[in-house]
């Protein structure tokens, strides 16, 4: 009977030992999950996705499988994805694989190369095949310093644009990237439904534009 007792309490004991250890580590020290500090803790949400400093994807690169929850596509992981496709002068999409499967979660880049210009603005819209893939969310580049993200209506992504002042700002940039879900097989097209853009003299220019498409495979 005392041994029990004595087993009872010593368990009681490690218990909340355990839990004062935790409380006094994790909120007390503020050990909480910290991006960027090379410890990679999916137990507390990071994963290369939200964290790639902490959670690189080396381990899987080179198995055969194209894996973009794990960060891979054609600059990080050329063996799984394939090699990413020449980018053309203009204003285009820089599409991060070559075989994208149904369930996929990816980035798609939209990016701007017109030499010799300072740009000032743009103004656009962008078609896709809502069937196909959903529009998860849209971030545009932090240099900027007015920006709109623009609204999602059905298969469109209408009036995404940003303005600066900032001459250091040339047209060779990434302008937007666009999170896209894959819902179903077949091929959506990236189209520009509308186009504007402006150097920082506020004068119009004409680079030229590339409508892209994804395959879901």
């Amino acid at each position: 009977m005392k041994l029990r007792l004595i087993g009872g309490i010593t368990a009681i004991i490690l218990i909340l030992g355990g839990i004062s250890y935790y409380y006094l580590y994790y909120y007390e020290e503020g050990h909480e999950p910290i991006c960027g500090d090379g410890i990679c803790e999916p137990e507390y949400g990071e994963s290369y996705e939200t964290c790639p400093g902490d959670c690189p994807p080396n381990d899987h690169c080179g198995n055969g499988v194209c894996e973009p929850s794990l960060g891979e596509n054609c600059a990080t992981c050329p063996d799984d994805c394939g090699g990413c496709p020449p980018e053309p002068t203009g204003v285009g999409f820089r599409l991060p694989y070559t075989n994208v499967t149904m369930g996929d979660t990816f980035w798609v880049t939209l990016y701007c190369d017109h030499p010799g210009v300072c740009l000032g603005g743009w103004k656009i819209s962008i078609g896709f095949d809502d069937v196909i893939v959903e529009v998860k969310e849209i971030k545009v580049d932090g240099v900027i310093w007015l920006y709109d993200t623009g609204d999602i209506v059905d298969d469109e992504i209408t009036f995404i644009q940003a303005w600066t002042a900032r001459e250091d700002l040339t047209s060779k940039m990434d302008l937007c990237r666009i999170k896209l879900y894959a819902k179903s097989t077949g091929s959506s097209p990236l189209s520009f439904n509308y186009f504007e853009m402006s150097d920082c003299d506020a004068v119009h220019i004409h680079p030229t534009t590339h409508d892209s498409s994804i395959i879901i495979q």
